[in-house]
């Protein structure tokens, strides 16, 4: 009989991955399954199937147990297989001894995770480290990228592409508050704008992180008028930041931009008009390029540049 100790469930970003485990005769058991989910982009072979494959290798389950300190011979008593309880991939983890049964999880966990987020294995094998000893961060744009995203971060993959600055003027709302009170039974709220006082500087930062057939961009933007520092990123085509195709890409957007201002309709350099109307000349040129909705379906496909 099977006495359930826990069970989570989290949305990775382009699958969904539940962890089921039990403790069943003196044996720690797990199961990973991984489904696709409703909307999503398969990129660097991460369907579930393939992923399920990496993990089966054996040379990947001793990476993992290296990273987090276990013995060759404390991987080699956790078993790895094809849960066959399950209609979609899983992994069955078994182990015997609950200590390195737990430490050998997690990485697993995380290893699925980054797949499903597009990520290659040799990123989420260097993610796997930086959590396992997280690295010592001085630069104040670097530790908002660990706050926004997550642990594992891989840094030394990420580079700064652009910045820039523009200047609120006085006058202009800076943003609002709001108070929420009970009142006669009822939940009155009030709002209130934050006027500047005198013009503000707002400065801005954009980083890229290269992997494989995807490419993230991270915008990290300071407003002396907010309380802190604001944070948005996307996933783009990598062919934006490659040499190869950088000048075309630019002269495009120039044509574009031109194009939709003749026609009154010109929004800036975001949004779903923008970006087909440049996939349809670059195409034309031969260039296969992925917009940023086709990489990740946003809320709002008009902006695309929102945290998710």
């Amino acid at each position: 009989m099977r006495k359930r100790i826990s069970a989570s469930r989290f949305v990775a970003g382009l699958t969904s991955v539940h962890l089921a485990m039990a403790c069943t005769g003196g044996e720690f058991v797990a199961s990973i399954s991984m489904e696709p989910p409703p909307r999503g982009v398969a990129a660097n072979q991460n369907e579930p199937a393939q992923v399920l494959a990496e993990l089966l290798n054996a040379q990947t389950k001793h990476h993992l147990g290296d990273a987090c300190g276990l013995s060759k011979a404390e991987v080699d008593a956790i078993l790895l297989a094809r849960d066959p309880n399950t209609n979609v991939p899983a992994v069955l983890v078994r182990g015997s001894v609950e200590r390195p049964f737990q430490q050998l999880l997690k990485p697993i966990q995380w290893y699925v995770n980054d797949r499903a987020r597009g990520h290659t294995p040799q990123y989420a094998f260097a993610s796997i480290t930086n959590r396992l000893h997280p690295p010592v961060v001085t630069n104040a744009d670097y530790k908002v990228l660990l706050d926004e995203e997550y642990p594992g971060f891989v840094l030394g993959m990420v580079r700064k592409c652009e910045e820039g600055a523009y200047t609120n003027r006085v006058g202009t709302e800076a943003g609002w508050t709001g108070t929420t009170t009970f009142k006669n039974g009822r939940l009155v709220t009030n709002t209130f704008s934050r006027i500047r006082s005198k013009d503000q500087v707002v400065k801005w930062v954009r980083y890229v992180l290269i992997d494989g057939e995807l490419a993230w961009c991270y915008q990290v933007t300071r407003d002396p008028g907010q309380p802190g520092p604001m944070f948005v990123q996307m996933r783009v085509d990598p062919k934006e930041y490659s040499p190869q195709y950088r000048d075309v890409i630019l002269q495009v957007e120039a044509e574009v931009e031109a194009q939709q201002k003749k026609e009154g309709v010109f929004r800036g350099r975001v949004g779903n008009t923008f970006n087909l109307l440049k996939q349809q000349k670059l195409r034309s040129l031969g260039i296969e390029w992925s917009t940023p909705g086709e990489l990740a379906p946003p809320r709002d496909p008009d902006n695309p540049f929102i945290a998710y």
